[in-house]
């Protein structure tokens, strides 16, 4: 029993120094309460080994446990019962599961919150939920923002559009007052011969000329 003992203290101590401090859960209970514990470790792929308590020294497990009065686990899920919990116990708390194919290790850590009054439990949770909320708003900004960003992407992209079609119709428009330069319209004046006269186009006023002229003359003389 005293070397099962020894060889899982080097265990945990050895798992101590290689785990990681970020737990897979955050428990916050009150001085005095039982802490029920569930071991992140086990699954459907591995089998609970033993939880390395929050000291470091100390290990409970199928062949090692220190007080029945302090603690109970559940071999099945590795589930682990504090009873009257202490400020003193808090920490992190590792549980140590075996892959059931290749037999390595995973370890996986719970934060033991204990606090000293029912006020100072009510300042965590509040803490939590504040920090949560804060999280939460954070997140929905930002999606007001990208909402707001791809909405004015959009819009401009819009007004290019349009623009360009305003722009286009009035050129269309000008090109239309305009006209274009047709050669058909142009009219076709007839060559004339060297020489030709370029009298009054009327035969009777080149016909009636002389005769009123002469008759000009004759009055200009009586």
């Amino acid at each position: 029993m005293a070397a099962t003992r020894l060889l899982l203290l080097l265990w945990g101590g050895a798992l101590c120094c290689v785990t990681a401090q970020t737990p897979e859960q955050v428990m916050v209970v009150p001085v005095g309460a039982t802490v029920v514990m569930p071991c992140p470790s086990n699954d459907d792929d591995h089998i609970f080994q033993f939880w390395q308590l929050a000291a470091g020294d100390r290990v409970v497990g199928p062949t090692n446990l220190p007080s029945r009065d302090k603690y109970k686990f559940d071999a099945p899920s590795g589930t682990l019962y504090i009873r009257a919990v202490s400020t003193a116990e808090a920490g992190f708390y590792r549980c140590v599961a075996k892959n059931v194919d290749n037999k390595r290790l995973v370890v996986k850590a719970v934060e033991l919150v204990v606090r000293s009054s029912p006020e100072d439990l009510e300042d965590s949770i509040f803490e939590t939920s504040l920090f949560r909320g804060l999280v939460s708003v954070g997140a929905v900004l930002l999606l007001l923002l990208l909402g707001v960003l791809l909405f004015l992407l959009c819009r401009r992209r819009g007004a290019s559009e349009l623009a360009g079609a305003v722009d286009e119709e009035s050129r269309g428009e000008a090109t239309a007052r305009r006209g274009t330069y047709n050669p058909t319209t142009v009219p076709v004046t007839s060559p004339q011969k060297p020489g030709a006269s370029q009298g009054v186009d009327n035969p009777a006023l080149e016909t009636d000329f002389p005769r009123v002229f002469r008759a000009l003359q004759r009055d200009d003389k009586a």
